[in-house]
């Protein structure tokens, strides 16, 4: 399919996904298993831009090597504030905030740097592409950027990417000019260029037609690796959004946000019964 314009709870661990899929284990508990790859413990969210304010209270959220998560909430719940956060962009207005097993604020910065770029984030409200680059220029930023260059190896991972998103002809046109879809994509890219062993997507299907959203869906369900090769497929997935359809073939774990409440469900893959508690 080409996108439009182209044509605090108890947590369960279950069995890993299948070879070259999407993580789908859960996250949570301290038994044995696969390393914690985010951890936040009694952590308060701020509001971007505004950290006098707090978006999210109390954040428990463990999150292992190939587990699934969907962040679910309204608008202006929190989810990109958590996902800011998570990412090791924003500071905790309080808690404990651990990226591979490393709490941050005893890091330098430097030390942080390298924890953060293992976790790629395609942000929300069209993926924050540079308007003065094309589309070539917005994916290569972050390689030039952090000291990569463009050796052979990463020239073809762009090219694969792009080609893989089915974005490559958009190559060298500007954000502005992209359909919502394409650039949705583009920023999907983006955040896979430095080869990320986590992602976090930020309501990634708003705005997009049924066809595109179905798309993304099945992109996240294990098509991710058949598209782009098991090599640029992160192995741990967290989706941020406000459609609660997304729970219904959800496999993972999903946590609710709204009115600055936290609440992750007891069991995964509980399908149209997955809907905020009565208060939440």
């Amino acid at each position: 399919m080409e996108p439009e314009g182209l044509r605090t709870s108890e947590t369960t661990r279950q069995p890993g996904p299948a070879a070259g899929a999407p993580g789908g284990g859960v996250g949570g508990g301290s038994e044995a298993g696969p390393e914690s790859v985010l951890e936040l413990k009694g952590v308060d969210v701020p509001v971007a831009g505004a950290p006098s304010l707090l978006a999210v209270r109390g954040v428990d959220w463990q999150v292992c090597a190939g587990d699934r998560w969907l962040l679910c909430g309204p608008a202006r719940s929190g989810k990109s504030s958590v996902v800011a956060v998570a990412a090791g962009l924003m500071r905790p207005a309080a808690g404990c905030h651990r990226l591979f097993g490393k709490d941050l604020s005893e890091l330098r910065e430097s030390e942080r740097t390298v924890e953060r770029l293992k976790v790629g984030v395609m942000f929300g409200g069209g993926g924050r592409l540079f308007p003065m680059l094309t589309v070539l220029q917005n994916l290569l930023l972050p390689l030039r950027y952090h000291g990569r260059g463009l050796d052979r190896a990463e020239g073809e991972r762009v090219g694969r990417l792009l080609e893989g998103l089915g974005v490559e002809r958009y190559a060298y046109g500007w954000p502005g000019d992209l359909p919502r879809a394409v650039a949705h994509r583009v920023a999907l890219a983006r955040a896979l260029v430095l080869g990320p062993s986590v992602l976090l997507l930020d309501e990634p299907t708003l705005g997009l037609s049924g066809e595109e959203t179905a798309w993304w869906r099945a992109f996240w369900s294990g098509e991710a690796a058949r598209i782009l090769g098991s090599d640029l497929t992160p192995g741990t997935w967290v989706v941020a959004s406000s459609d609660p359809g997304h729970a219904r073939d959800w496999s993972g774990r999903v946590a609710w946000m709204e009115a600055g409440r936290w609440r992750v469900d007891a069991a995964a893959g509980a399908g149209e019964g997955l809907r905020p508690a009565a208060g939440h």
